[in-house]
């Protein structure tokens, strides 16, 4: 995010808190806020987002020699956003999540 219009603070919707926890129908939506500025968190499970399984995929260029493969999907659809994994059985991530939702201006 360090090149992206959220991670600078500018945009129309610069210091609105979204929390996002779309799937596939509305996470274009999601990204449209993010896109103009919004600070949007998405909620995925511990187990990582679901969008992240769906092809086409490349190649990572984290270096690593694991060749691991990377939704192109998920990077665009998922763009502009921090991710907070979730453990629902982990009560101080549901905690946490209360926490985030109490300061959030909108819930997706």
């Amino acid at each position: 995010m360090t090149d992206s219009t959220a991670a600078s603070g500018k945009g129309a919707l610069a210091g609105i808190r979204i929390v996002d926890l779309t799937d596939e129908r509305a996470i274009y939506g999601a990204k449209l806020l993010a896109d103009l500025g919004a600070d949007v968190v998405r909620v995925e499970p511990h187990t990582g987002d679901p969008l992240r399984q769906r092809g086409p995929f490349a190649e990572s260029e984290s270096g690593s020699e694991s060749h691991e493969q990377v939704s192109l999907w998920h990077a665009f659809f998922a763009s502009n956003r921090r991710f907070f994994g979730l453990n629902t059985d982990d009560g101080e991530q549901v905690n946490q999540l209360h926490s985030l939702l109490q300061v959030a201006d909108v819930l997706l």
